[in-house]
């Protein structure tokens, strides 16, 4: 496995070289890509196997499912009953249910794996039978079946590309690198099982913003006063005071005199008439 790993990074390196010496132009059209025949180069049956093993191994252990689950997947098994059947494993897992093969069974049938394979409820039973097999080994095993089996379809896939004459260069680069994509995405994986580090790049960080505090309860911190400039003296021009207009006399008598009366002076008629 380790030499299939190095001749795919080797063809990458020079298919990233050819990427910079062949650009495709304005006038090129995506081709479809030829499909090769799978060719399995390894013995089915022991992949067939293995796979049944970790479906007995992961039923009376599943405890190891949580960590299985973060690097396999169901298209690595080959066999469409397996497939079905840790997916089953995985959503039992998922929802914190207990498993055992009858509850195997019970959700194989909800899922309809009975009603589309030729599976039976016993042929069930009898992959989840009592095993003290490790599940994680087996987990290792199956997705090392798997890489191998997707390396052998890579392989095959890029030589019909090469060996298509009505291809452009570009086109033969841009298919082959997307072929070669898919091997990459399960070789990560495997490197997971086998408990090595992805060469993935981490996130930075998210800052986070200050904490609002609520202005009800916590006042506001004091704003340092600015300084203070010194006051001018500049001289004012002085108006001339003004004089208080002076007050008109009271006509009310003071009370401490008297008020003498009157003398009542009748108004006389003229005698004169005309």
């Amino acid at each position: 496995m380790d030499l299939v790993c190095a001749r795919a990074d080797e063809l990458g390196d020079v298919l990233e070289q050819l990427t910079h010496r062949w650009r495709p132009h304005p006038g090129s059209l995506p081709r479809t890509e030829t499909s090769a025949p799978s060719a399995h180069s390894e013995d089915i049956e022991d992949r067939v196997q293995a796979e049944r093993i970790f479906l007995s191994a992961a039923t009376n252990r599943p405890a190891v499912l949580t960590e299985v689950r973060a690097y396999l997947t169901a298209e690595d098994f080959t066999d469409p009953v397996h497939q079905q059947l840790f997916r089953a494993l995985a959503a039992l897992d998922h929802r914190g249910e207990p498993v055992d093969p009858v509850i195997v069974v019970w959700e194989a049938q909800q899922r309809g794996v009975f009603a589309r394979t030729t599976a039976t409820p016993d042929d069930v039973l009898a992959i989840c039978e009592r095993s003290g097999a490790d599940p994680a080994y087996w987990a290792a095993r199956v997705i090392r079946h798997a890489l191998l089996s997707t390396a052998t379809d890579a392989a095959a896939h890029i030589g019909c590309l090469a060996a298509d004459t009505t291809l452009m260069p570009h086109q033969l680069i841009s298919a082959s690198r997307r072929t070669l994509a898919g091997l990459t995405a399960i070789r990560l994986r495997s490197r997971h099982a086998r408990g090595g580090t992805a060469p993935r790049q981490l996130a930075e960080p998210r800052r986070r913003p200050p904490p609002v505090t609520n202005s009800r309860t916590t006042s506001p911190p004091a704003r340092p006063s600015p300084p203070s400039k010194p006051a001018l003296s500049l001289p004012l021009p002085t108006a001339p005071p003004i004089a208080a207009p002076s007050r008109p006399p009271s006509r009310d008598p003071s009370p401490r005199q008297p008020m003498s009366p009157s003398p009542h002076t009748p108004i006389g008629r003229s005698s004169s008439r005309r």
